[in-house]
């Protein structure tokens, strides 16, 4: 392994800052605290604080280059100082915003360039995120004024972007003045930094510059929807101004930022030295996607631009979805410090009456484990006009069983049903029903993860081994067992409730095929309800702790009531019987048992239904960062701990619980 470089730091803020030296360590330095150290290779200053100084002074006496760092062009959800870096710039030469001479960027920009190397798809995927270097607001949470208004941007006061940038406090009077004059009768709306909303004397902005046509913008608008609909914009030096090229404004512009001068703004003073005329998309790919280092915030290692935007959008979409105060409620008690993690600010109640009242009075929504919601409690949600969310485990969840107490990489949260209940509409459906419009890289995603999940042979648990059965020279299929008082079968079956139903079935018209019986893991374990002692009155062979996939790969078919192996049989490109309802059937791509669905009134893409059931519905965490992650990295983690088993105390815990759960059945049913 090759050794890293020594990077001396003379501020104690620097040094102190993890989250720096992780993502440091990943591109190959080591920061070190540089007046104790006797042998460095460059001094890091950060961006040109005054601070800074001390770097400068120390690198001309020990005659060292310095790095200049600063954050990336996406930086974080919020404004926060305690999050994972995700990206950083280092130049050579100085400050990126720093206009009094030339960067590496301004050097790497000056660069002649050929615009059919550059990947629109980037771009696009960019776009398509709704992301920006802050991600507080979301789109659609609040509503954005009407079409054609002018978007002037305000700074930090004192921020070194506007010095550096060769302006002041004056170029922000000049530049409202100007958006006034030159856009007669129209709306003004100034967007504020997130950070001078806490402390409006950051702001060059006050109720003084305030009229009719001059507005403050909602803070809790999203920047594409209020690039998308402003028809001019106006900036000083800020990072706004760049965006609002990307989204093809030709914005106005009062000072000197790192994107100006290249023939995509109107500029108030021209820069001599930046000589080449660049397309949006050379500019995006030469300034975001090149000139940054990209981290893996979970793998802490260097990694391309779209694994890094896939990781700040997970991070982005946990963080709207669950950001609001929840009332927990049917969390068993081994879930609890899992859901402790994910839902926060949160409380624990014991009933559905307790989980009304204390949600009414901290306006907070209900959050329920789906299968312990009592048939009422969507109505008496509704009568107290309170939110309610339905959680359940994701569809890449584990190695290792739900009943044997491992904790889940994957939840589920429906705020209007849930996915395994097909006599209400739930979020999965509408997001499946959307994946029509899906672009051609999301649909390029979901078919890379495919080819991923199939290649690990990984599935919700995986859990038995992986073999390469014998498959016979006749047509073979595959009878899925599953637990019978679960939760998918109780909603989503129809006539045939029992897995021996099915193996009779399943027999009776196929009685010249090899039929496989695979039971489902938590009955193999003697954990749930669903064994069937004489099995082999209908199938050929039981398949005892065999994964999965090897049950798959073994057969052309697979029968099934709801149970997601027959999802990832359609992943594996096996014809799939549904004599239930489960959520992947009635879009065209199962052999259905049952009659039409009229919400489920659209042919759905193999693809688009993995974007929606893997990418878009559940949220993933990652075991070892603790953090909101992309299903990629889920894939990895799965990969990689597959061979730990599952630990005897979790398995004794689990048989514990199921114990005293039937003593309690048997006490009810008595009485």
């Amino acid at each position: 392994m090759r050794e890293r470089r020594k990077l001396g730091v003379y501020s104690l803020g620097l040094l102190k800052n993890r989250s720096l030296k992780i993502a440091l360590r990943a591109l190959g330095w080591e920061m070190v605290f540089g007046p104790l150290s006797s042998k460095l290779d460059a001094v890091g200053v950060w961006g040109s604080r005054p601070v800074s100084l001390r770097g400068h002074k120390a690198a001309a006496r020990r005659n060292l280059p310095v790095i200049y760092i600063e954050d990336a062009f996406l930086r974080s959800v919020t404004t926060s100082g305690s999050i994972p870096i995700m990206g950083l710039t280092l130049d050579n030469l100085r400050h990126y915003v720093d206009a009094r001479g030339p960067s590496d960027l301004e050097n790497l920009l000056n660069k002649p360039f050929e615009a059919e190397k550059f990947d629109l798809g980037l771009l696009d995927a960019y776009l398509q995120s709704g992301l920006s270097k802050y991600n507080t607001t979301m789109e659609g949470e609040d509503e954005v004024p009407d079409k054609g208004f002018v978007l002037v941007v305000d700074q930090l006061r004192g921020d070194v972007s506007i010095a550096l940038g060769l302006a002041n406090e004056s170029n922000f009077a000049a530049m409202l003045q100007s958006a006034l004059r030159e856009n007669p009768g129209v709306p003004v709306y100034i967007k504020r930094h997130p950070r001078s909303i806490s402390d409006p004397s950051k702001s060059h902005f006050d109720a003084k510059d305030l009229n009719e046509r001059v507005r403050f913008l909602s803070d809790t608008c999203s920047i594409p929807e209020i690039l998308r609909a402003a028809s001019k914009v106006y900036a000083v030096t800020s990072q706004l101004g760049f965006e609002a090229v990307l989204y093809g404004h030709k914005p106005r512009i009062f000072g000197h930022p790192f994107y100006a001068g290249w023939g995509l703004t109107h500029d108030e003073e021209p820069i001599e030295r930046r000589e080449i005329t660049h397309t949006v998309l050379s500019l995006f790919s030469r300034a975001v996607v090149e000139y940054p280092s990209w981290i893996d915030v979970y793998q802490q290692r260097t990694c391309d631009f779209v694994t890094a935007l896939r990781g700040l959008e997970a991070r982005r979409n946990a963080y709207h979805r669950l950001k609001a105060p929840t009332i927990a409620l049917g969390m068993s008690g081994w879930k609890r410090p899992f859901i402790k993690q994910v839902l926060s600010p949160l409380k624990f109640a014991n009933t559905e009456d307790r989980a009304l009242k204390q949600a009414k009075f901290m306006d907070a929504s209900v959050s329920v484990w789906a299968s312990r919601a009592s048939e009422g409690l969507s109505d008496l949600c509704k009568n107290s006009d309170v939110r309610l969310t339905r959680v359940e485990d994701g569809f890449l969840r584990s190695v290792g069983l739900g009943a044997e107490l491992v904790e889940p990489m994957s939840l589920c949260f429906d705020n209007l049903g849930i996915y395994y209940d097909p006599n209400e509409p739930s979020r999965l459906e509408q997001l499946i029903k959307d994946s029509a419009h899906l672009p051609k890289e999301a649909l390029l995603r979901a078919s890379k993860l495919r080819e991923a999940l199939i290649r690990g042979n990984l599935s919700k648990y995986n859990e038995g081994e992986h073999l390469v059965l014998n498959r016979p020279k006749r047509q073979s299929l595959l009878v899925v067992g599953q637990v019978e008082d679960d939760a998918s079968i109780l909603k989503g079956a129809l006539e045939v409730r029992t897995n021996r139903e099915v193996l009779r079935i399943a027999r009776e018209q196929n009685r010249d095929a090899y039929i496989y019986f695979k039971p489902h893991p938590d009955v193999e374990a003697g954990l749930r309800v669903g064994e069937v002692p004489d099995a082999l009155d209908f199938a050929d062979e039981v398949l005892s702790k065999v994964s999965s996939a090897s049950a798959i790969d073994a057969v052309d078919e697979v029968w099934t009531i709801t149970s997601l192996l027959g999802f990832e049989a359609l992943l594996r490109g096996r014809k799939t019987i549904c004599l239930g309802r489960p959520f992947y059937a009635g879009w065209g791509l199962t052999t259905d048992h049952f009659e039409p669905m009229p919400r489920r009134d659209f042919e759905a893409s193999l693809d688009g239904l993995i974007h929606a059931s893997l990418i878009d519905y559940p949220l993933y965490f990652d075991p070892d960062s603790k953090l909101p992650c992309p299903v990629e990295t889920i894939v990895e983690r799965l990969l990689t701990r597959r061979e730990k088993p599952v630990g005897p105390k979790s398995r004794l815990l689990a048989k514990g619980q199921r114990l005293i759960k039937g003593f309690s059945n048997s006490a009810g049913r008595k009485t």
